[in-house]
């Protein structure tokens, strides 16, 4: 019976696979699952930590670095910006969650937070006018 090209044993009611070579040490292990190609974590976190060799995966990790780094610089130079949404719907959401429509419901408290958070994030020139 084989497994992705290596022999399988079962021994003790476990599967076992033939003898591996590390590929970050070279060391022969044996390995407990058919998807193990390291012989330890450290191995693993080596092998991963020095690949710029230009293969697929460290050439899409680059990539993938740099636009973080990008969006994040200018999202920091472009600073916080307000959002903005129409008066006429901002009218409407306060005549719709207003608590004096629900007196007496269990929606009175909810309306009442949500009204005030409403008028206290007004932009300004709609609360001067």
């Amino acid at each position: 019976m084989s497994c992705v090209g290596f022999r399988i044993y079962a021994f003790a009611g476990w599967p076992m696979l033939d003898w591996r070579e590390c590929r970050h040490c070279g060391l022969e292990f044996f390995p407990k699952k058919a998807f193990y190609w390291y012989c330890s974590w450290r191995c693993y976190e080596a092998d991963h930590e020095d690949r710029n060799d230009g293969s697929p995966g460290s050439i899409w990790q680059a990539a993938y670095d740099s636009g973080y780094r990008d969006g994040r610089a200018d999202g920091l130079v472009a600073g916080r910006q307000q959002g903005t949404m129409p008066l006429p719907v901002r009218r409407g959401l306060v005549r719709l969650v207003h608590p004096d429509l629900h007196q007496g419901s269990a929606l009175e408290q909810v309306a009442g937070d949500v009204t005030r958070w409403l008028l206290e994030h007004r932009p300004q020139e709609v609360a001067r006018g």
